[in-house]
């Protein structure tokens, strides 16, 4: 799943500092000791962590509003170790994992915003579920958008576990009225061909609206298939942005434009027998392997292996 970026948009003030050095960090008594340690510690990032972890400890209770210039300092040196981060993982993110992962450590520890971060690296890295579980739930506190929720919801959703993303998704929908969770849970219902509950949240989002959405996390064939044709059968709204998307993602993919052209080719053969799944009496579709399915358990077996002689699909 590709994932959101966070805006960061409470740290305006110091996107400036993008390509900022230790000289440019408001020079407080709460961070000095902070910049001193990021200066004179010559050592990976790895050996670094502990000791600007312990240079940190009498800063982590700054009031944004009462300790602006300490707060700020903070975030500038955040900000400017996620940005070395990122360069170590442009250059190489397996040579450098223990560097990037304390890096997002320390930042962490300056503030929960970097914790989304840490989490995406741990799961990326196949770290154990608990340790990617705690940053993720350490995210949502800190996060005032929905990003970390969505994000959390789609990694319930690879660990194939479908109630706890629904339940990551209401609440992106409930505390952030969130276009993305609400198309995510139309798509979620139209696979189970649960047309009314589809259509209800499909219905929020146009009705919710945004300005250039796109579908940025990884959405099941069999769901993006189904949501579409819902649409056009249904005659539901197609003047939105969240309807462009879907169509555009659904024109693009290889798979779709096959299973289609099976549909009706098959269609034309009157192709209808008992699916040896799921035992409905249906339109059959072939994989490359010869083994037919009906057109439902097709889509469902997309990405994943023939159900009846396991050749990948």
């Amino acid at each position: 799943m590709t994932r959101r970026r966070h805006p960061m948009s409470e740290l305006a003030c110091i996107e400036l500092m993008h390509d900022a050095t230790i000289d440019d960090v408001p020079q407080c008594p709460e961070t000095v000791s902070v910049a001193q340690a990021l200066v004179q510690v010559q050592a990976p990032v790895q050996a670094q962590a502990p000791v600007l972890q312990l240079a940190l400890a009498p800063a982590q209770c700054l009031d944004p509003d009462e300790d602006s210039d300490a707060y700020v300092g903070l975030m500038g040196l955040a900000h400017m170790l996620m940005e070395h981060t990122a360069m170590l993982r442009r250059e190489d993110p397996f040579g450098y994992e223990d560097d990037i992962r304390g890096t997002y450590e320390v930042a962490a520890s300056i503030h929960g915003h970097w914790n989304l971060y840490l989490a995406t690296f741990l799961e990326d890295q196949r770290f154990p579920g608990y340790m990617i579980e705690q940053q993720y739930e350490i995210a949502i506190r800190h996060d005032d958008t929905s990003v970390a929720l969505t994000n959390y919801a789609d990694y319930w959703k690879k660990q194939g576990d479908e109630p706890m993303m629904v339940t990551y998704l209401l609440t992106a929908v409930r505390v952030h009225r969130c276009t993305y969770a609400m198309v995510y849970l139309a798509l979620h219902y139209a696979k189970g061909r649960d047309r009314d509950t589809a259509q209800m949240y499909y219905e929020m989002a146009v009705r919710q609206g945004h300005p250039k959405f796109e579908l940025e996390t990884m959405v099941e064939t069999v769901e993006l298939v189904k949501l579409v044709e819902y649409i056009h059968d249904g005659g539901w709204d197609r003047r939105s942005t969240v309807y462009h998307a879907l169509v555009h993602e659904h024109a693009r993919r290889r798979e779709i434009v096959v299973y289609q052209t099976k549909v009706r080719l098959f269609t034309a053969l009157n192709h209808v027998t008992e699916c040896g799944v799921c035992f409905d009496h249906a339109l059959h579709l072939d994989f490359a392997c010869g083994h037919c399915v009906c057109a439902e358990c097709y889509l469902r077996c997309l990405g994943k292996t023939c159900p009846f002689c396991r050749e990948a699909i």
